[in-house]
């Protein structure tokens, strides 16, 4: 990975600020605020409120895990939500499940009683974190007798402890309204629609940082415009809350950011600024 360099001149940020910050993110968060519990909204607020707000929006490179991991820790049914893997942290997934021999009568056995260790551990984070949709699948195994059945649910919890499960509209739809609503609110389409290659250029960087191989040059004119994917260092599909973050934003080839980084979660990665 190359190092490059975070440059973006007083005025670029100036309008950035007053444009994504003011003129559309805060009125966008007061009506997200006014829509949730009143328990909950005592809890989120200070995160995504006043300066607060603008210091997700400016974050420096090297604070945004740290950022994350306040939120997430504090507002755990929004981890639950957008980074399962997150919100399973320090639960380890047995893989040896998949040896077992559930046609016999011992396989069968010890499968429910490997079932039964998980789901004690399970409900020990839910007891400190709440959950809306792990305790759902908890709820739908806790009984189940068919092997075939329990395996399923130790691959689903695999994957989710890894952070390759992608989460189906019918799992999305246990959630609250206003939980499902936060990427709408960091809406990156948008923004890229109007900021995306005033930030390419102004970042000048003509190769990707992360293969140090493919082109990234910015092209604007009469009859020719492209510019290089601006990547989401920390995905914007598990942290929609930096889907606007400027630090968070690296301009990057196609092949790296949609073929081979994709989605992974980047926590304990280095940084490119």
């Amino acid at each position: 990975m190359i190092k490059i360099q975070f440059n973006y001149s007083a005025d670029f940020l100036g309008r950035y600020e007053n444009e994504i910050l003011v003129r559309t993110l805060r009125p966008k968060i007061n009506q997200w605020l006014n829509r949730m519990p009143l328990e909950y909204k005592e809890v989120i607020r200070p995160f995504f409120s006043g300066e607060a707000l603008k210091e997700i929006i400016f974050c420096p490179a090297e604070n945004l895990s740290e950022l994350i991991t306040s939120i997430y820790d504090q507002v755990p049914i929004l981890a639950e939500r957008y980074c399962p893997e997150y919100y399973l942290r320090g639960i380890v997934i047995e893989e040896d499940y998949q040896t077992i021999n559930i046609r016999t009568n011992q396989g069968r056995i010890e499968i429910r009683e490997k079932r039964d260790r998980l789901i004690e551990e399970l409900e020990a984070i839910i007891a400190q974190r709440n959950s809306v949709f792990i305790s759902d699948l908890i709820f739908e195994v806790r009984n189940v007798t068919q092997a075939s059945t329990i395996k399923k649910f130790f691959k689903k919890l695999l994957s989710l402890s890894s952070g390759t499960y992608q989460l189906q509209e019918n799992d999305k739809d246990k959630f609250a309204d206003w939980v499902n609503r936060l990427p709408e609110i960091f809406n990156y389409d948008s923004m890229a629609s109007t900021f995306s290659y005033e930030m390419t250029s102004a970042l000048g960087i003509n190769i990707c940082p992360y293969c140090n191989y493919e082109d990234t040059e910015t092209i604007i004119g009469d009859e020719a415009r492209a510019r290089p994917d601006l990547d989401h260092f920390h995905p914007k599909s598990k942290f929609p809350f930096l889907a606007l973050t400027l630090s968070n934003l690296i301009p990057s080839g196609h092949r790296c950011n949609k073929n081979h980084k994709k989605s992974q979660s980047m926590l304990n990665y280095e940084h490119p600024y």
